[in-house]
């Protein structure tokens, strides 16, 4: 068996497990229906939604697993929607990273729209106002740049705070993005 075969066995396995535990999550179904709105096949849609939301945000775990659970989520989201040409140049093809982009969209509409909403600082980037609106903007006109444009607006405000500007000297700006996302968007402890 090749690497390749290995690798999509253990993501169809791990497909296979997030659809038995989503089975009854009715608030994840619903947000799948955004497929339809942006013009996309749901089942290759749902293929993408292990990658941001882990079965631990599906089902109630352990504070701790959840706390992780969120920061592994708010990251790769976060990272996934400052990536505007993945929808902006690829959406008309359908290729996958439309999938992935439209993917990080319902699972920040699925952290937003669940009770993890309330684990989630008001002081976290992912989630300001701003964000919010480019987010609402993206379903209307099916444009990412907004999405982009403001999130980064969100990560500069935090970028210029006091404690921030302490480490920003010692990491790249991919480091810092993280440590802004970790930092504003952790549950706390």
């Amino acid at each position: 068996m090749t690497k390749t075969s290995k690798g999509k066995e253990i993501e169809e396995e791990i497909l296979r497990i997030w659809l038995e535990v989503a089975k009854d999550n009715v608030v994840i179904w619903r947000l799948i229906e955004v497929a339809d709105i942006l013009r996309l096949d749901k089942n290759e849609l749902i293929r993408y939604l292990p990658k941001f939301l882990s079965v631990t945000l599906l089902q109630n775990s352990e504070r701790h697993d959840v706390k992780l659970a969120i920061e592994d989520a708010v990251v790769k989201i976060a990272n996934t929607l400052g990536d505007y040409e993945a929808w902006d140049s690829y959406s008309a093809s359908r290729a996958p990273s439309a999938y992935k982009y439209a993917a990080a969209v319902v699972s920040w509409l699925y952290l937003l729209a669940t009770n993890y909403g309330s684990y989630i600082p008001l002081s976290c980037p992912l989630f300001d106002r701003r964000v919010i609106a480019a987010i609402t903007e993206f379903i209307a006109t099916m444009v990412a740049y907004p999405v982009h444009e403001a999130l980064r607006e969100a990560l500069e405000e935090k970028l210029s705070s006091p404690q921030i500007r302490k480490i920003l000297s010692k990491m790249s700006r991919e480091q810092l993005e993280e440590e802004v996302l970790l930092r504003f968007c952790s549950p706390p402890s």
